[in-house]
């Protein structure tokens, strides 16, 4: 499962995210995800 599932997972699911940034625990609750084509 991809970062970007993940999140479409948790969004579709109400569901928060737990995870590591820069030495630091973070747990999010996301409503969004926006996508840059490269």
């Amino acid at each position: 499962m991809t970062t970007v599932d993940q999140i479409v997972s948790a969004i579709t699911e109400k569901k928060s995210l737990a995870f590591a940034y820069h030495g630091f625990d973070r747990v999010v609750s996301p409503y969004a995800c926006g996508l840059t084509p490269t």
